[in-house]
């Protein structure tokens, strides 16, 4: 099974996209930032019929890595059964901090 990832991060902007100083560079894709430079991270993961598999919501940004639960992120993960329907769903932030450890 392939992983596709997807990842989501927000950079501080000066001004609004459409708002250009003069020198302010105009950015592409072929533009990398540093993950140091993130201040929000989210990450969506799917297979190889693009169908989703995970979420991952950062509260803390690793240096240099993906991190790891619970220490950097939440994560939720979907699963489908052989039609392509989903059939599961977890939210393990939520499960952890239920009393009983079921999520309603």
């Amino acid at each position: 099974m392939t992983t596709r990832r997807t990842d989501n991060p927000q950079l501080p902007s000066p001004g609004s996209p459409v708002h250009r100083e003069p020198g302010f560079p105009v950015f592409s894709s072929v533009h990398t930032f540093a993950q140091s430079s993130y201040t929000r991270w989210s990450l969506s993961l799917s297979n190889n019929a693009a169908q989703l598999t995970a979420t991952r919501a950062y509260h803390a940004i690793p240096a240099s890595d993906d991190g790891s639960s619970p220490a950097d992120y939440d994560e939720s993960t979907f699963g489908y059964d052989p039609p392509g329907r989903q059939n599961k769903a977890s939210d393990i932030e939520a499960a952890r901090m239920s009393p009983t450890g079921i999520v309603v």
